[in-house]
């Protein structure tokens, strides 16, 4: 994908650290344990961003354009964009709720409408902005599905593992109960 090897492995062991670090105890420490921390996370990331181009191609690139470059005067471009890099937060509700108005991007004014992306799942809205963060020479960051789910305003769900088990507990929970 865009991102290096070596940015992965760096962001990645900088995560992996911070968020095992706590849990684990000593374990953080242990080089052997950051660099498999490293790799898992970058796996995670790669895989996140093949998920987003998928869905940029199915959802965004009509629009968009598949340069990221969108429609003079028409649909702001992601590649490069100011507007898009400066604020995630604002990214994330822009595309769970969409956008009416003008807005600035790179200096051009647009006056379009972005339509709310309903169809798409927290996961995969998380999976595109992701993708679009990190593409086209941009240097952006990783969206969370619970960041989407958050915006929305709706509690994730849990879900059953098959239709004759509890409705609103994991299989997990269902064992530990069992």
């Amino acid at each position: 994908m865009k991102f290096s090897r070596l940015g992965l492995l760096a962001a990645a062991a900088f995560a992996a650290g911070s968020a095992f670090g706590q849990a684990a105890g000593s374990r953080s420490d242990n080089p052997a344990f950051q660099v498999h921390a490293a790799e898992v996370a970058t796996a995670q990331i790669e895989s996140q961003m093949k998920a987003g181009e998928a869905t940029f191609k199915a959802a965004c690139m009509a629009c968009h354009q598949a340069d990221g470059k969108g429609l003079a005067g028409a649909f702001p471009p992601l590649a490069g964009s100011d507007y898009l890099l400066k604020d995630k937060a604002r990214a994330v509700a822009t595309v769970v709720h969409g956008k009416t108005g003008p807005i600035t991007v790179n200096g051009q004014k647009f006056d379009s409408v972005m339509p709310p992306m309903s169809q798409l799942s927290d996961e995969e809205i998380a999976n595109v902005l992701t993708y679009v963060a990190n593409t086209w020479g941009n240097k952006g960051w990783r969206v969370a599905a619970a960041e989407v789910a958050k915006e929305r305003g709706i509690p994730q769900k849990k879900s059953a593992g098959s239709p004759t088990e509890h409705p609103g507990a994991t299989v997990s929970e269902l064992k530990y109960q069992g």
